[in-house]
């Protein structure tokens, strides 16, 4: 029997090591670049919103909640850390903000019809917490831009995002 476990375990480990060796030797590397930054289903929808948003509004991609919300000063420093520590690993499908100032407008998100698990639950409450308003569109194989465009500015009834927004003038970009 042990000649058999043996055989065995020379059959499974050197062929692994050996393909290790030569993956390595080959220069196989452990990561990958992607073809697009956004899935079909994504670019699809990304396309007709960037046609619905207008000139006046730019649509940004998979950004990370870090990038649009902030704990609030009044928590300790350790309950600080923990909250920018989930920040920073939860992002938002899409985001609407004014192209002069990139300020904040909405929160775009596309919902695959999976259902809802912890993350995006956070997420939501986040976003509310933050008074970020979102707005959620279902997945589908096509979009109409007037719709889009009706929709989102239909569902803005009141002021954009209240964030802090740091304008500058134009000449100081340029």
């Amino acid at each position: 029997m042990s000649i058999a476990f043996f055989a065995g375990v020379l059959f499974i480990v050197v062929p692994l090591a050996l393909r290790d060796r030569l993956d390595h030797a080959q220069g196989i590397r452990q990561f990958r670049g992607l073809h697009s930054l956004l899935n079909p289903a994504e670019l699809t929808f990304y396309l007709a919103l960037v046609r619905a948003a207008g000139e006046n509004y730019l649509v940004l991609p998979k950004v990370s909640l870090a990038s649009l919300i902030r704990p609030s000063r009044r928590l300790d420093a350790h309950a600080q850390q923990v909250a920018e520590n989930g920040l920073r690993h939860e992002r938002v499908d899409f985001v609407l903000c004014r192209r002069d100032t990139l300020a904040l407008w909405c929160v775009i998100d596309l919902d695959s019809g999976k259902p809802r698990s912890t993350e995006d639950r956070y997420r939501a409450e986040v976003l509310e917490a933050a008074e970020i308003p979102v707005i959620p569109f279902a997945s589908q194989l096509s979009y109409d831009p007037d719709a889009l465009r009706h929709r989102i500015y239909g569902s803005l009834v009141h002021e954009p995002a209240k964030t802090q927004e740091y304008p500058l003038p134009l000449s100081s970009v340029v």
